[in-house]
């Protein structure tokens, strides 16, 4: 499944959108959000494909068909993956 397809899937699972809230909130990534970022409650596909693109530095999620950015999206996915087991 290509990535892009695979990122769309998971945004809209709920489990997927609580890991990323998750990550949103993450002190890396909370310096370079502000306030006014209300998508970052993540409740809704959008919000989360919005999170996605922050993350992984795209403007577009068929950006994650690319060599590098499908690198990131993997390390990504593989994040959520072991996120699930804790």
């Amino acid at each position: 499944m290509r990535n892009a397809r695979s990122c769309a899937i998971k945004c809209g699972q709920p489990l997927f959108r609580a890991f990323m809230r998750e990550e949103i909130r993450h002190p890396d990534n909370r310096d370079h959000i502000t306030e006014d970022d209300t998508w970052t409650k993540i409740e809704t596909p959008e919000e989360a494909g919005h999170a996605v693109r922050f993350l992984l530095m795209i403007k577009s999620r068929r950006e994650l068909n690319q060599p590098e950015e499908a690198r990131r999206w993997e390390v990504l996915a593989g994040r959520f993956e072991m996120w699930k087991r804790e």
